[in-house]
């Protein structure tokens, strides 16, 4: 996983300033690969030292990657951009559109320590959520 990881970002500084950025890219194959492997939790979960996601299949917690501690902060940001929580929210919502299919899948983000965001899956209907983000 780190040799995709490092093709991804080589040496390129972390940033989601465009739809093709590696933070873009990586977060996208996140969601992706939880939908694909039934997942109905993702917990991105950090220290000073480590940065592992997680994801909650049929109940218990599988490290499903350990990406460098160094994009940990942009990884961050960026699900809680795409959630539209602030600084002080510890709350949100995506909407993600699965791409060439006519369905979504909602994830319900929660902030319950600094260092922790877990990802909840529920189903909505993506044509009440025009605002939703295409993976």
């Amino acid at each position: 996983m780190l040799d995709w990881l490092k093709s991804l970002f080589g040496d390129r500084a972390p940033s989601d300033e465009d739809e093709d950025s590696p933070v873009v890219r990586l977060c996208n194959a996140i969601f992706v690969g939880a939908i694909k492997k039934g997942a109905t939790e993702i917990r991105l979960r950090a220290t000073d030292t480590s940065f592992d996601i997680h994801y909650v299949i049929d109940g218990v917690s599988q490290v499903e990657m350990s990406p460098p501690v160094r994009i940990k902060s942009p990884i961050f940001a960026r699900v809680r951009e795409m959630a539209r929580m602030g600084p002080g929210d510890d709350q949100g919502t995506i909407t993600l559109i699965l791409h060439g299919k006519d369905q979504a899948v909602g994830l319900r983000v929660t902030a319950p320590a600094v260092e922790l965001l877990i990802l909840h899956f529920f189903d909505v209907d993506h044509r009440d959520h025009l605002d939703a983000n295409e993976v």
